[in-house]
């Protein structure tokens, strides 16, 4: 599929680790840092992958989230589409 292509392309691996780097290996939602036996943390798409397909490999429309802040972010509780929370500094 498309989407099985574009997340296992040489582009999106490469674009990854800039987003990894950039965000210091931390959720920008919550701030937690990546250690080592954690879950895997996800690169977010913040304007959706199929809506958006030019922004698919921008640095600007992507963002470094743990498994519980992504699964919040696309959840029904995320009523009003926010990513980050409103007494977050990141």
């Amino acid at each position: 599929s498309e989407r099985q292509a574009f997340f296992t392309s040489p582009e999106w691996s490469a674009v990854r680790r800039r987003v990894w780097a950039r965000d210091r290996r931390s959720c920008q939602r919550c701030g937690r840092e990546h250690r080592r036996g954690d879950p895997p943390y996800h690169v977010h798409h913040i304007g959706s992958w199929a809506t958006h397909p030019g922004l698919r490999l921008e640095l600007a429309n992507l963002v470094l989230l743990c498994r519980p802040c992504h699964r919040w972010v696309h959840s029904s509780e995320n009523t009003r589409g926010e990513l980050l929370r409103a007494d977050s500094s990141a």
